[in-house]
């Protein structure tokens, strides 16, 4: 096992101590707040003139404004929501959705955060099996029927209608705040469709020990500032940024949607020091470098949502040579991070791994029959700790197991000192004619040959292997790229049965909405592809 107490230097572990936590013990850091509203409250309490956080439009609001606010907002929604109570946010990233968190939070409620970029049909099946019984949502959503005449009810909430959240007197005052650290805060359901999809439930605790993690793994304080480019409704978004700079007294610029040139247009006009983002964010960034060859207070940023390429980080490393990229590996039912990359991982000799386990997390590599594999050999990656979910909401699973044990159906190893690597998705894994071939591999390999921007690659039907592999090509713009020399390219590198068979070209990989490469829509293009063959 792989323990993050022991990888850590004294700075970073300090004040870590066992409790007893949902039946079992735990390592929590003394620091840790015992909710996200107390974490507010003392960053409030500590810099109530410095500002929070910012919006495109020019509004800001600065941690006493937004204290008041959710206190405020607390009365009101105390008259709606008892503690245990399950509220849904529909609503972008904004300072309404910041008060309406911490708001909830003061009064035990669990918060349901609704990916705005979901279908009708897709949010009520999301509010109906959360049983939630209030919705809090943005004007634009009026149109939807399972809000407008729908069971649950609903406040609207946006900028042109904030007198429930900025400025209403509540009927009576909040009740006393909510303390509880093993209470569940967060119900946040895992990408996928929402019938498949499972409820991860959170607890303050569970929360608390990532944003603590997160502080000292990174060593960042209240002079940082960072933007919200991606969703706030994924566990990215609220925990490891918002939740982390409120808690840390940082500035958060709230962007509502993500576009590279704004992105970078505030990084250099606000002299923005840290950046927590996507593969895919920051691919699009780098394709803006020349726009931007010099982002002097960028001093670092965090990379997790998916593998982080070994490419990449040499392109970023040499447009910003004095900023530390960390590579994170997390979860939703982590509370966001399990690896975190201590230093910069573009020069180091640990380059292409993920990171080491955080304090208060352990790491297991397991072979198929449930031992321990040695180092260097690749097996599924399991974890246990304090930030890693007790339950699913209403759902009994192997992959979490009654001592805390949570199967992360990612497969990698680990070198001698501590280094994870991730290879890939289980799901993921190509298996040709009993070899497995691991994409990530053979991505990192085609990202390397002229031309190719990015890659994904995918399993195909073989009507005599099984399966064997696809790729799907971003190419250069102008670039011309010939499927007819790529495997002898590959093959100094790579063993034949992990080169593709079939090509395909594109000007970007298709995307989830979460901005991950969506495998199953290569897939598809594929399969129609091989059908008119």
């Amino acid at each position: 096992m792989i323990v993050g107490d022991q990888l850590w230097d004294a700075a970073v572990t300090t004040g870590l101590r066992d409790v007893e936590a949902g039946g079992r013990v735990v390592r929590v850091f003394d620091d840790a707040p015992p909710s996200l509203y107390a974490s507010l409250a003392a960053t409030a309490a500590r810099q109530p003139g410095d500002v929070a956080l910012t919006e495109e439009d020019g509004r800001r609001c600065t941690f006493a404004e937004l204290l008041a606010a959710v206190e405020r907002f607390a009365g009101v929604l105390s008259e709606r929501v008892r503690p245990g109570e399950r509220v849904a946010f529909l609503l972008d990233t904004s300072i309404e959705f910041a008060v309406a968190l911490y708001a909830a939070n003061r009064l035990g409620a669990v918060v349901v955060p609704v990916p705005t970029k979901y279908r009708e049909p897709e949010v009520e099946s999301l509010l109906e099996r959360a049983g939630a019984v209030l919705v809090i949502a943005d004007r634009r959503f009026e149109s939807l029927e399972c809000l407008t005449g729908g069971a649950v009810p609903v406040l609207w909430a946006d900028r042109d209608h904030v007198d429930e959240l900025w400025s209403k007197d509540p009927a009576r005052p909040a009740p006393v705040p909510s303390q509880d650290p093993d209470a569940d805060a967060v119900l946040m359901y895992t990408s996928g469709t929402t019938a498949r999809s499972k409820g991860v439930l959170l607890t303050n605790r569970n929360a608390g020990h990532a944003i603590v993690a997160y502080e000292r793994t990174l060593g960042l304080g209240a002079g940082d500032s960072t933007i919200l480019p991606v969703p706030i409704y994924h566990i990215t978004g609220l925990v490891a940024v918002l939740g982390l700079f409120v808690h840390i007294g940082g500035r958060v610029h709230l962007q509502r949607r993500f576009d590279a040139v704004r992105v970078l247009e505030t990084a250099r006009d606000e002299a923005v020091t840290f950046l927590h983002a996507s593969p895919t964010v920051f691919t699009m960034l780098l394709q803006l470098a020349d726009r931007f060859p010099d982002l002097p207070h960028l001093r670092s940023m965090a990379c997790g949502a998916a593998h982080m390429p070994v490419s990449r980080l040499e392109e970023l490393h040499a447009w910003l040579p004095g900023m530390a990229f960390h590579t994170v590996y997390g979860l939703t039912e982590t509370s966001s991070p399990a690896l975190v990359f201590p230093g910069d991982s573009a020069t180091s000799p640990h380059r292409g791994s993920s990171g080491i386990p955080i304090p208060g997390l352990v790491v297991a590599i397991r072979r198929p029959d449930g031992s321990e594999a040695e180092v260097g050999e690749r097996g599924e990656i399991w974890l246990r700790g304090t930030n890693v979910l007790r339950r699913y909401d209403g759902l009994d699973t192997p992959a979490l197991t009654a001592d805390g044990w949570l199967s992360t159906g990612d497969v990698g190893y680990a070198d001698a000192a501590g280094y994870v690597y991730v290879v890939d998705r289980t799901k993921d894994m190509i298996n040709r004619g009993g070899e497995k071939v691991w994409c990530i591999d053979v991505e990192e390999e085609l990202r390397r040959l002229p031309g190719v921007r990015d890659a994904a690659v995918v399993g195909v039907p073989h009507s005599v292997y099984g399966e064997e592999p696809a790729a799907l090509l971003a190419v250069d713009a102008g670039a011309a790229v010939d499927p007819g020399t790529i495997p002898a390219a590959l093959r100094a590198r790579l063993a034949t049965y992990q080169i593709p068979r079939h090509y395909r070209f594109c000007e970007e990989l298709p995307l989830t909405p979460n901005l991950k490469v969506d495998k199953k829509a290569v897939r598809r293009l594929f399969e129609g592809a091989l059908e008119h063959a």
